[in-house]
């Protein structure tokens, strides 16, 4: 299934920049996503970005 544009691996960016794409990832069928949590540089980071989610339907 074809969702969006990918990031194509590892993306570097500078201060300022931006990028849009998608980020796809699985989670078990019975799993009751509430919120998603990110954190750049493999998770090296000393910020994260968490959002919200919805049920699709």
């Amino acid at each position: 299934m074809q969702e969006g544009v990918s990031f194509g691996g590892s993306v570097t960016m500078g201060a300022g920049d931006s990028r849009k794409g998608i980020i796809v990832f699985e989670v078990p069928q019975a799993a009751k996503i509430s919120k998603f949590q990110f954190a750049l540089n493999s998770g090296f980071a000393d910020q994260k970005g968490e959002w919200l989610t919805q049920t699709a339907g």
